[in-house]
């Protein structure tokens, strides 16, 4: 398929539409546009972490806490429409380039200009593809923070767990990636035997939270984002409560 046509599918179903707000469009020569490649660059991915880091106010923060945060919002930006493009359509366009905001974060996308489109009888190795997508800049991102991997692997899969949910009542989902979906958020391991590093990022408890009918949704793993000055737990933090007492002290 081509990447025009899925585009084009993906902006016409107005139920994406709040999913959907950094769906790619063709590339303007602003001077901010950065091969996806070169988020894998050690030298770049700093350089890219340190005005982001000033830009959000906090220079010279703890690098675990913004290389986090920092991928918090790019992983908001390139999961939605591939998620949406997997469920709805069975295909799986390829990262081509990402444009940077301003303030240093993901804000848009260009797509390789073909997409796959897998038969529903793969859908297991289609909906793996996230992890395999992610995996180089969450090893770049690790190396270069000090943070655990699994720190980054949490803020994908809490993520794509969101959005399995989100899309889940859609009409047009195809219901044998969704299946699919469900194996790789619960299953321990990958279709090829591998750990599986998104396996039950959340879990559902007891807990007086809006608009959740009293059950909270708490993350397996700490973003981390509290590390940073004049910052707080997130409302589905896994730490406990105590750890609130501590910040900053």
């Amino acid at each position: 398929m081509q990447t025009d046509e899925l585009i084009h599918k993906l902006r016409q179903d107005g139920a994406l539409a709040p999913l959907l707000s950094f769906l790619p469009s063709g590339l303007r020569d602003d001077g901010r546009w950065l091969p996806a490649c070169e988020l894998l660059r050690p030298d770049t991915l700093a350089a890219l972490l340190g005005d982001f880091a000033t830009a959000e106010g906090h220079p010279g923060g703890d690098g675990r806490a913004i290389a986090s945060l920092w991928s918090r919002w790019h992983f908001w930006a390139v999961l939605p429409p591939l998620v949406a493009a997997l469920l709805l359509h069975r295909c799986a366009p390829g990262l081509r380039a990402v444009r940077l905001s301003p303030m240093h974060r993901t804000c848009e996308l260009a797509w390789e200009a073909q997409v796959p489109v897998f038969a529903p009888e793969s859908a297991r190795a289609a909906c793996e593809l996230v992890v395999w997508q992610a995996r180089p800049l969450i090893e770049v991102l690790a190396d270069l923070s000090g943070a655990s991997p699994r720190v980054f692997w949490s803020n994908l899969g809490n993520l794509l767990e969101y959005l399995v949910t989100q899309l889940r009542p859609h009409p047009g989902v195809c219901g044998q990636m969704l299946r699919a979906f469900d194996v790789l958020l619960e299953s321990p391991v990958l279709a090829d035997g591998g750990l599986n590093p998104v396996e039950r990022p959340v879990r559902y408890e007891p807990g007086p939270v809006p608009g959740l009918d009293g059950v909270s949704r708490v993350r397996k793993v700490c973003c981390l984002y509290y590390l940073l000055p004049g910052t707080e737990l997130c409302e589905n933090c896994p730490c406990p409560a105590r750890v609130r007492c501590h910040v900053h002290t």
